[in-house]
């Protein structure tokens, strides 16, 4: 019976727990105002690097969907983020980008995105997409250096989005970017938790005769046990 009991209250753990498990937040950023344009150093960069800008030049709408998990730990100054769906002018795929988190716990979130372009020795090249959230009210603040668990978009200050390449060494510092804020459109959905489990189906409702058999079964259990303490108190006596 202990055992039953301890078994009982560990589920019963488990489903607490779970119950209070975080709900991942959907933060969309998207714009389709011309972004403006700026740069530095030599104009010496991959074909891949300037197609993002290029692509945006040519259409200026873009759209990102991030999903993240409140309860993250962060890893290498920065929290893990899922990238859901992105889109850039004409680009869509940006399945060679890492996506991440930085901040946490403070008055600014950047969502970003990064690609190693080209590196060696000293000289670097890279594409980066962010997206930064300024709210001075601590709505940005999870408690503990944490995450959200979501985000009013009516309480940003700020609501900025960059997508810039740079390069370092070669033919010298430089860097490229469209960037701007007042017009970065942001959304924030909740997804519905999981239902619960369902319960487990319960047995049919017995018929009228075996309702009447377990009458009968409970009523004769019952005339055995007085007839067996009737016999016990005459024995009783006999020997007094």
């Amino acid at each position: 019976m202990r055992k039953l009991f301890l078994a009982a209250l560990a589920s019963a753990a488990c489903s607490f727990g779970a119950a209070q498990a975080a709900t991942p937040v959907q933060v969309t950023f998207s714009g389709s105002d011309r972004l403006g344009y700026n740069a530095f150093g030599p104009p010496t960069y991959f074909d891949q690097q300037t197609a993002l800008l290029d692509a945006l030049g040519a259409n200026p709408t873009f759209s990102f969907t991030f999903e993240y998990d409140p309860d993250a730990v962060k890893v290498g100054g920065a929290f893990p983020v899922t990238l859901l769906s992105g889109q850039a002018g004409s680009i869509t795929d940006f399945s060679d980008y890492t996506a991440s988190i930085l901040g946490g716990g403070g008055n600014i979130l950047n969502f970003r995105l990064y690609r190693l372009d080209y590196q060696q020795s000293s000289l670097t090249y890279t594409s980066q997409i962010t997206f930064t959230l300024v709210d001075n009210q601590g709505g940005l603040t999870g408690g503990g250096g944490s995450l959200p668990d979501t985000i009013d978009p009516a309480s940003l200050e700020q609501r900025n989005a960059e997508f810039r390449i740079t390069r370092s060494g070669g033919v010298g510092q430089g860097y490229r970017y469209l960037g701007g804020g007042t017009s970065v459109g942001v959304q924030v959905v909740l997804p519905p938790p999981e239902p619960p489990p369902e319960p487990p189906p319960v047995g049919n409702v017995p018929e009228p005769a075996t309702w009447a058999l377990l009458i009968l079964g409970f009523a004769g259990a019952g005339q055995a046990l007085r007839a067996r303490r009737a016999r016990r108190a005459r024995r009783a006596q006999a020997t007094a």
